[in-house]
């Protein structure tokens, strides 16, 4: 977290309590610009304005792969923020707007909250802001409102630039302009965007379609492979160094859904991998006849159907059971013959 004036206290309680995390603050004077691309997420917190080198390092670091997460500052400096994020193609910050306005519409198909919800209660308490910034859509940015205010003006959005993304929020970090830091949405939201951060952002794969997979090269150790590890299985991928990225290919090795964990030289996974089986394919296993019949030999009442170029007919034909109609119908025709022939020709 890039921070202006203050740290924030909710960023420190939602990360530093949590083992998933490595979080660290930084004021915007003393910004290491050398450890930028070492960040799976980058907040912005309540800066004044964006300093031209921290923008332009910023931009490489978001055409790269990296996240960024803006919170703005009331008495911000428009030009410079605005500068800086057309400079993305992302929206831009507005006017400032200072009347209550609330939450209606919590975009369940984006990749944010895609996995948070079961199902939205109809009467759930939404956040709600009481001033910010008008975010000004830019005609060239793939968006997705997170959290739309009612009347359609968005008060969290993503937006894809280069190899990243880009989320901005309408409002400060600050209770006095929001209670968005203190309501529930919160922290799945700021979770899920830190989780999604980087290229590195997907955290399963499917067996069989996802061959190829991009991850951010951990180690400098040319000559060390990289291995995968499950519960069972421990193997070494196909696998490239391009440029700061890891590439590694399936190659049909991995055939047992489960997690894995990506090792090199030591005992800490470097990350963690859940791999499924595609819900497109089924168990193709099934019973040769003679064994069927060896199963159900005890019941009379169960049918083998072999033929199956006519199976609509011989289903149709168990259903009715056996059909004795024609056979009566030729009995009544064949005995009204007979009574015609007694009739005309019997004689008394």
């Amino acid at each position: 977290a890039i921070n202006g004036s203050s740290f924030s206290k909710y960023l420190n309680v939602l990360f530093t309590e949590s083992r998933h995390f490595n979080f660290q603050n930084q004021s915007v004077n003393q910004v290491d610009y050398s450890n930028l691309p070492k960040n799976q997420l980058i907040i912005l917190n309540g800066l004044r304005d964006v300093p031209s080198g921290m923008a332009s390092q910023l931009q490489t670091y978001v055409e790269k792969g990296g996240n960024v997460l803006v919170f703005p500052t009331d008495g911000m400096n428009l030009d410079s923020y605005n500068t800086f994020l057309r400079s993305l193609g992302v929206a831009t910050y507005g006017e400032r707007f200072a009347e209550r306005r609330e939450v209606s519409q919590i975009n369940t198909q984006s990749e944010v909250f895609n996995d948070v919800f079961e199902r939205l209660p109809n009467n759930m308490d939404m956040p709600f802001a009481s001033s910010g910034y008008e975010l000004s859509g830019f005609g060239g940015a793939i968006e997705e409102n997170l959290l739309t205010f009612r009347g359609g003006r968005a008060f969290v959005s993503g937006y894809k630039s280069g190899s990243g993304k880009v989320y901005l929020c309408a409002s400060p970090l600050d209770t006095k302009a929001t209670n968005l830091p203190t309501h529930a949405i919160f922290v799945p939201m700021v979770y899920k965007i830190g989780i999604l951060g980087g290229t590195n952002g997907k955290i399963s794969y499917i067996i069989g379609r996802n061959e190829v997979i991009e991850l951010d090269n951990k180690s400098d150790k040319k000559e060390t492979p990289y291995k995968l590890k499950g519960k069972e299985e421990e193997f070494i991928p196909t696998q490239r160094i391009v440029a700061s990225k890891l590439i590694l290919n399936m190659d049909q090795q991995l055939n047992k859904a489960g997690n894995y964990q990506l090792y090199m030289d030591t005992n800490k996974p470097l990350y963690s991998l859940g791999f499924n089986y595609d819900r497109l394919e089924s168990e193709l296993s099934y019973y040769k006849p003679t064994e069927l019949r060896e199963q159900f030999a005890a019941y009379r009442n169960i049918s083998m159907l072999e033929n199956r170029s006519n199976l609509p007919e011989i289903v149709g034909k168990i259903n009715r059971g056996v059909e004795l109609w024609k056979y009566c119908l030729l009995f009544a025709l064949g005995f009204l013959l007979i009574e015609t022939l007694l009739l005309r020709f019997w004689k008394e």
